[in-house]
């Protein structure tokens, strides 16, 4: 039968959510659901600025996908039917600086386990296609019991007041009579099909650019629908990005506040990047202890050593973690106070400083959409249009320059390596990065000022578009191949964007960008991988450098990094960014 949009659909799912678990400690409880959608709630945690409810596969693996959430009632789209999703809920004190920094959330709760409805006999509404301003393309399953004359079907669409709306209540309070109704021209075209399960794809115009809309579809005329979902149609002027990210000195999720990312295609090249002896990031604790046991007592015991100082930097945890140098020792091994990888990378990775950031095997690479407006005068080689340049977050050059402290990151002026990487002419890069006294990074100085003075002439003034737009700067391959400046390079193939996304014009849930100076948002739905996920998909950590001729191990591992971000599709309908 039909699953139908009015009360029915409330009560049945009022017996169904939350099937499963029933953990009285969790906060959280599953309220509503459909064939694609559950709606949780839980009761406002005292000085929080945000939450958000992340999904797991079972109650003991890693979250596959996260929803950040204002207020206290959340609705889950873009789901499977007829599966268990558990779900726990994060949340942020209003007492710290940003949410970008991972350890400043609050731990997650015990998670419950919530089910989704059974399929209906119109299901599965879809986006299709790519976003646009006033119409959207759309794809829907029928199940067939006998002959079906096709394209006898509508759309029906219910404007939303905001995205924020949309998400918090989902579409249970509506009425079938809340919806506008219009006939589908759908792209089959013979008079009937046999039994089985069809899919339509149909096109929707005639709507408003900027808006979110709930979305069902039903036999013309009929009084029973698909479960609804929600679309999007494009603002006019935005930009809409996916980036990627891996957390720094973290394995939670982390957010893009102060922090870089990169296109899909860029990511991976992070992921390896190597020195040309072939010391590459790390992938594993065992690198440095030698057992992730011995690795996760030593963070313990910082815990407990330094509890109130844990990514602030030199300046706080670094002098904490000599204060007690003996107890430090004896929990983690011997450790340099230096700006080194070895020895005693652990105490690093809880303080927050240096090179690498990551432990690339356990640090939650999360994918985000970010919904940005273009950069004034933009230079179109840092990216497909409309951004800043690029600045640089969160490195070990912040923490010489500005004692960076991960719990409040800080950005500054392109530093030279990251120039390197966009392979610039060495005349640019001599233009704004020579004749500067070396750094203990062995790095030329970059300035974006008219100051002569270090630090100053490396910050990113308010003036400066970088300070409040979506950076970006391009990738090359072939990857780490050209160590030093040439004016031309011989092979120079785009691979990609490295992207910065400044604190200062991070929008507000509920605000858009152009909002009280807010140029970017990120959008609520964000999807995370681990490196199990992609060595289960095949990546391949072998140092095989690039060449001239020859880049098929990148290209290869660049392959891998998308496959794996599409592992868990049939868990979570994907949809293009905006959409």
């Amino acid at each position: 039968m039909l699953t139908t949009l009015l009360g029915a659909l409330s009560a049945t799912a009022a017996s169904s959510a939350g099937q499963g678990l029933a953990d009285d400690a969790s906060p959280l409880r599953c309220t509503q659901s459909s064939s694609n959608s559950i709606q949780v709630e839980w009761d406002p945690v005292e000085s929080t600025d945000l939450y958000y409810v992340a999904l797991f596969e079972s109650p003991t693996s890693r979250p596959f996908s996260i929803r950040t959430a204002a207020n206290t009632t959340l609705a889950l789209i873009d789901l499977a039917p007829s599966t268990t999703y558990y779900l726990s809920l994060r949340s942020h004190p209003a007492t710290e600086p940003t949410i970008a920094w991972a350890p400043g959330w609050r731990a997650l709760s015990t998670p419950i386990a919530c089910k989704t409805l059974g399929i209906p006999a119109v299901s599965n509404v879809r986006r299709m296609g790519a976003l646009a301003e006033t119409s959207f393309g759309l794809a829907f399953d029928v199940e067939s019991s006998g002959p079906l004359v096709l394209g006898r079907f509508e759309v029906g669409v219910a404007r939303a007041t905001s995205l924020d709306v949309a998400e918090t209540t989902g579409p249970w309070a509506l009425r079938l009579s809340d919806y506008t109704w219009a006939g589908l021209t759908t792209s089959r075209h013979t008079s009937a099909v046999t039994k089985g399960r069809v899919a339509f794809e149909a096109n929707v115009t005639g709507l408003a650019s900027g808006s979110t809309y709930f979305v069902i579809v039903r036999p013309v005329g009929g009084n029973v629908t698909s479960d609804a979902t929600v679309f999007r149609t494009a603002t006019v002027g935005m930009l809409y990005t996916v980036a990627h990210r891996i957390s720094e000195y973290a394995e939670d999720i982390d957010f893009l506040e102060n922090h870089d990312a990169a296109s899909v295609e860029a990511m991976p090249l992070y992921l390896m990047t190597c020195s040309p002896e072939g010391n590459c990031q790390p992938w594993n604790k065992t690198q440095f202890t030698k057992t992730d046991a011995d690795w996760d007592a030593c963070e313990v015991a910082l815990a407990s050593i330094c509890p109130t100082q844990r990514g602030i930097g030199f300046n706080g945890c670094v002098q904490c973690v000599d204060a007690h140098h003996d107890e430090v020792v004896k929990a983690c091994g011997n450790y340099t106070d230096a700006d080194k990888e070895h020895p005693g990378y652990p105490v690093h990775y809880y303080c927050g400083i240096g090179w690498p950031e990551n432990l690339m095997y356990f640090s939650a690479i999360t994918e985000y959409c970010v919904e940005h407006l273009p950069a004034p005068d933009a230079d179109p080689r840092w990216g497909p249009g409309g951004f800043a340049q690029y600045v640089s977050c969160n490195s070990d050059e912040t923490d010489a320059a500005f004692n960076n402290s991960a719990r409040d990151p800080t950005c500054m002026c392109w530093v030279w390596d990251d120039r390197q990487m966009s392979l610039l002419p060495e005349s640019e890069l001599n233009e704004h990065c020579g004749g500067h006294m070396p750094w203990f990074v062995h790095e030329s100085i970059c300035n974006c000022t008219s100051s002569t003075t270090f630090p100053e002439s490396t910050m990113i003034t308010d003036d400066n578009p970088s300070h409040h737009y979506v950076g970006a700067a391009p990738m090359f391959l072939p990857w780490g191949y050209y160590r030093q400046p040439q004016e031309t390079y011989p092979v120079r193939i785009p691979m990609g964007y490295n992207y910065a996304f400044p604190k200062a014009g991070s929008c507000k849930p509920g605000q858009t960008p152009g909002d009280s100076g807010c140029t970017w948002l990120k959008h609520p739905s964000s999807r995370m991988i681990f490196g199990p996920d992609l060595f289960g998909s095949g990546w391949d950590d072998s140092f095989i450098p690039d060449t001239l001729t020859n880049q098929s191990h990148t290209r290869y591992n660049i392959g891998i990094f998308d496959k794996a971000t599409h592992l868990r599709d049939n868990l979570l309908t994907r949809r293009c960014c905006g959409c």
